[in-house]
């Protein structure tokens, strides 16, 4: 099976980023080819995803209250990048799932399995090994993704500070990191299964 879903979703991953730089509303001309696209992706590679996708209003209901000329003349960025980046963490999802079936597939005989190009994770915004635990600073990467408003995010980066001080002690207080790893599964299931592993790794044995 064909794997160039790594190039269209890196590709649309790519025009996001542009989008979410210069849009100022749903009506620029550059919207509107790129919602095709990645509708077009979560249709092919991840259909199950495609009502959450519908779900992203890509406009705030001010926005759309008002007539097409009134949101013309609308910046409406603070709506549209909240969306856009819903809608990226949706491609995201998608670029692991197919990742990990890719790695999970039967290799010829004889066959070494075939590396995971880099180059796909650094463009989506994703690690290297997105199997693996991520590290506490590449936790505060992610959570700069994720669709949060400015308090919450703000109180899961003190959450990661907070626990990183805690392990950076010689005897840390265990029911300190259990906190933060409570918080972690409440907030986001994905955040919580790439950062708690690199948490308890990091909490020392007792001999």
């Amino acid at each position: 099976m064909s794997e160039e879903w790594r190039d269209v979703i890196g590709n649309i991953l790519r025009e996001a980023r542009f989008l979410r730089e210069q849009c100022l509303n749903r009506n620029d001309e550059l919207f509107a080819p790129w919602h095709d696209k990645i509708r077009n992706a979560v249709i092919q590679y991840a259909p199950v995803k495609l009502p959450a996708f519908e779900e992203i209003r890509f406009a705030s209901d001010y926005f759309l209250s008002k007539s097409a000329q009134e949101q013309d003349e609308i910046d409406d960025r603070i709506a549209l990048v909240s969306d856009l980046d819903a809608a990226v963490q949706i491609l995201k999802d998608i670029l692991n799932a197919l990742e990990s079936k890719a790695r999970k597939k039967p290799k010829a005989p004889g066959k070494r399995p075939e590396a995971t190009p880099p180059r796909a994770y650094a463009e989506a915004g994703l690690p290297e090994t997105p199997a693996g635990p991520v590290s506490l600073a590449q936790a505060r990467d992610r959570a700069a993704e994720l669709s949060l408003s400015r308090r919450d995010r703000e109180e899961l980066l003190g959450e990661i500070d907070r626990v990183e001080r805690e392990l950076g002690k010689a005897d840390p207080d265990w029911d300190a990191v259990k906190r933060t790893v409570k918080y972690l599964l409440d907030l986001d299931r994905e955040l919580a299964l790439d950062t708690i592993p690199a948490i308890l790794s990091l909490f020392p044995r007792k001999k």
